[in-house]
């Protein structure tokens, strides 16, 4: 009697663990893919920035992904950005951006 008590419970347990550690959210999203066109237009289009350096920024990356496609790859790593919410920082040589010492090896896009 013990042992088939143990032997359900472990079934049981063996169910429970496999529908709790299937994936069903890869399935949907397989699903949900949405084109390049509809990424490009809400990158570059959501939360858009007044300031005229930052639309620079955004008008330069537009012409690097009309030449390399970098937008659809970006949004899977790092998502969609918030032009609105831009740092910049003036600099005595008038550029209005600066230069931080040291590479950022986790944005080589290109």
């Amino acid at each position: 009697m013990k042992f088939k008590v143990k032997v359900y419970l472990f079934l049981m347990a063996a169910v429970l663990v496999w529908a709790a550690c299937r994936k069903t959210d890869s399935q949907q999203t397989a699903n949900n893919q949405t084109t390049p066109s509809v990424n490009e237009t809400r990158f570059f289009g959501e939360h858009r920035s007044s300031n005229p350096q930052v639309e620079a920024i955004a008008q330069w990356l537009k012409q690097q992904n009309d030449k390399k496609n970098i937008v659809t790859q970006t949004v899977k790593q790092i998502g969609y950005p918030r032009w609105d919410k831009a740092l910049l920082q003036s600099t005595s040589s008038g550029t209005g951006l600066s230069h931080r010492g040291g590479t950022d090896s986790s944005f080589a896009l290109f």
